[in-house]
């Protein structure tokens, strides 16, 4: 082998390493969704009922006395609850988002089609892995209004429902969107009972047909719903162009 050949395929498996990373992130979510609930169902024909009660139970008395192997069990069991958790979360506003889409616009041809369940599949893993990380960062504790306690109090700085809009349209306006339009919504203006939420509006439809994505209203955990089914009088906030 000469040197030059030598030097060409060293330079295609740096270049094939520097891609690995991006690669493994382009996940789809159906596929994933499906994955790991295939693998969680393997872990729990594994173990049997009796145990997955058991590894379920913080406050079962006997959990010291597990064997190792069962220990060893447990602990893959709830880390793949947890990934299944997040997929099937991502799985839910993914689809949410282009039934939504689609409720408003019959005429996609097929490669449309097929972006806009892309973009919709963007958008919902970029979303819930921001909740994650930002119910992280706030260190949420207790319920919504004792987080704005907090606060208040400047015992902490961040985590108010403001604050979740902010963050949220962040990652949402950092993403290349030809479907769904990002707007920054509010609700009681000026009252004790202001709410700020970030919402997502198939494009070209009216801003009442969005979905909002409100995960501070159940302490850090993802939550959305459509504008129109919300008890909230939700209105575009004029200071945010929406994109």
């Amino acid at each position: 082998m000469t040197y030059s050949s030598l030097y060409f395929k060293r330079f295609w498996l740096f270049v094939l390493l520097c891609l690995l990373p991006a690669i493994a992130q382009a996940q789809n979510a159906d596929e994933m969704y499906q994955l790991s609930q295939n693998r969680l169902k393997a872990i729990v024909n594994q173990a049997g009922s009796y145990k997955i009660s058991i590894f379920n139970d913080s406050n079962y008395k006997n959990l010291n006395k597990l064997s190792s192997a069962d220990k060893k069990l447990k602990k893959q069991y709830l880390e793949q609850k947890k990934i299944f958790s997040f997929w099937e979360t991502v799985y839910r506003l993914k689809h949410d988002l282009i039934r939504n889409f689609n409720h408003h616009h019959l005429s996609l041809d097929e490669k449309q089609n097929e972006a806009m369940t892309n973009e919709a599949d963007i958008l919902a893993q970029a979303i819930i892995k921001r909740i994650e990380y930002l119910k992280k960062e706030y260190k949420i504790v207790g319920t919504p209004s004792l987080q704005n306690l907090l606060i208040l109090a400047k015992i902490k700085k961040r985590g108010a429902c403001k604050h979740w809009a902010q963050d949220l349209l962040e990652t949402i306006t950092a993403i290349k969107r030809d479907y769904f339009t990002a707007y920054w919504a509010e609700a009681h203006p000026g009252k004790i009972t202001e709410h700020n939420v970030a919402v997502l509006v198939p494009q070209g439809a009216p801003f009442e047909s969005g979905l909002i994505i409100d995960p501070w209203r159940r302490a850090g955990e993802p939550f959305w719903i459509l504008v129109k089914d919300d008890p909230h009088p939700f209105k575009p906030w004029p200071h945010f162009q929406p994109r």
